[in-house]
């Protein structure tokens, strides 16, 4: 389920066509799989009906009668899908001369980087999977009338997965998106996506659409579980097109009041998934829902630890002292670009004096923690080419002591700019 920012070389041909009953979509077919209409122009209505009458996402853009009618256009044909299993969504540009053609706006001025477009599904695909893609794919059609030019995968995909469920509550959630986000907290929570960690690191990942946590996490804590984030938040990144202000981090604030706070208590609620005290939404993946990437520190000696984290990126840790040892965790950084965060302290032994600064942990127990990199106060997410999105190695030196002693936890960050990436797909296909 995927979608492309610049147009093919023209939309598919198709032998025949379904039109559904109120003339809103039209589903282009070729010979013999006519039945495929069946399934997804009922999806569609679905679709409509869920995200745009009930949530309040913009309509889709007129397409200019581009497929035979003012319909919206969905091909069940394998032209440009990549196979069985694969879809997407492309807007139509201005005249489908050329695949370099972009996205054009449709109506300048109006604070929104709007156009047409259309859906492409495999035919091949399992017949018992089209009603979903419908309704992922559909909402991709809603956000190329919002904000064409968002930069940030994870953003697209993130919202069209959790529209899926906030269109059938019912869905069964796919645990392979959400574990490939859990496994590398170290990069940023909304953007990254799986090309880069591909590309960089030789991570095969879906992690632009695990980022459905993210967009279900903000659904809940700011809107109570309704789906209004989805709406929202593109509203509030949307703009006309030239730049990428408002980014999404200034769409956050907008929601949220200061993205910077929230971040940490995402990190913190990101900690708790996959346990008793993650959200009920996510139980039916049990554990699956997990970080897994906790770093053990344990009881005695000294311990040195070297992590590298993006901005909106987050290292976890678990302390356990058998003893009354004492463990001070703190930073050498007096700006606020990194925060400690208590994800889970059944003991009450971590003490929080200042969660950018320090944090002490007293034993016996077990205190589960969360390093978060906030990027700074001037870290800002409108650069198309993301060269502001860089990672910091944090070398964590840490020596224990008994309680009569004063045990130091010693961080020492150099943000030396490491790595850098260069956006090469924007929005795009992913792995």
């Amino acid at each position: 389920m995927l979608l492309v920012a610049a147009a093919l070389a023209a939309r598919p041909e198709a032998a025949a066509h379904v039109d559904s009953a109120d003339g809103r979509f039209r589903c282009h077919h070729g010979d013999g799989a006519a039945a495929l209409c069946d399934i997804v122009l009922p999806a569609l209505d679905e679709a409509w009906a869920a995200q745009v009458d009930g949530l309040g996402f913009r309509s889709p853009v007129s397409d200019g009668a581009r497929g035979g009618s003012d319909a919206l256009d969905v091909y069940m044909l394998p032209e440009g899908t990549g196979g069985a299993g694969g879809a997407y969504v492309a807007c139509d540009g201005d005249d489908l001369a050329t695949p370099e053609e972009t996205c054009t706006d449709s109506t300048s001025g109006d604070g929104y980087a709007s156009d047409s477009a259309y859906i492409v599904i495999d035919p091949r695909t399992d017949t018992a999977a089209l009603r979903g893609y419908a309704h992922h794919e559909f909402n991709h059609v809603l956000q190329y009338a919002t904000d064409f030019e968002e930069p940030f995968l994870s953003v697209w995909e993130g919202t069209a997965v959790a529209a899926e469920y906030w269109t059938d509550p019912g869905m069964a959630l796919d645990p392979g998106p959400v574990a490939d986000y859990q496994a590398v907290p170290w990069a940023s929570a909304v953007l990254h996506d799986g090309y880069f960690l591909d590309e960089k690191y030789g991570l095969w990942s879906y992690y632009e659409y695990g980022a459905m946590l993210w967009v279900r996490w903000l659904d809940e804590r700011h809107f109570d579980g309704t789906g209004a984030a989805g709406p929202a938040l593109w509203d509030a990144l949307a703009n006309d097109p030239g730049d990428n202000e408002p980014d999404v981090l200034d769409a956050w604030s907008e929601i949220a009041g200061d993205w910077r706070e929230d971040m940490v208590d995402f990190a913190i609620s990101r900690g708790r998934f996959g346990t008793a005290e993650g959200p009920e939404w996510l139980a039916e993946l049990g554990d699956g829902a997990a970080i897994s990437a906790w770093e053990a520190l344990g009881n005695e000696g000294t311990t040195v630890t070297s992590v590298d984290l993006y901005p909106l990126g987050a290292a976890y840790f678990e302390v356990t002292l058998s003893d009354d040892r004492q463990r001070w965790l703190n930073h050498d950084r007096l700006e606020q670009n990194f925060a400690w965060a208590v994800v889970s302290d059944p003991g009450g032994i971590a003490a929080a004096s200042d969660r950018y600064a320090s944090i002490d942990v007293r034993g016996p127990g077990t205190v589960r923690l969360a390093l978060v990199y906030l990027g700074g106060q001037q870290f800002d997410a409108d650069s198309g080419d993301r060269d502001d999105i860089v990672a910091s190695t944090v070398v964590l030196n840490t020596d224990t002591s008994c309680s009569s002693q004063f045990g130091a936890f010693a961080g020492l960050f150099a943000a030396a700019g490491l790595f850098r990436w260069r956006a090469t797909r924007s929005p795009a296909r992913t792995p």
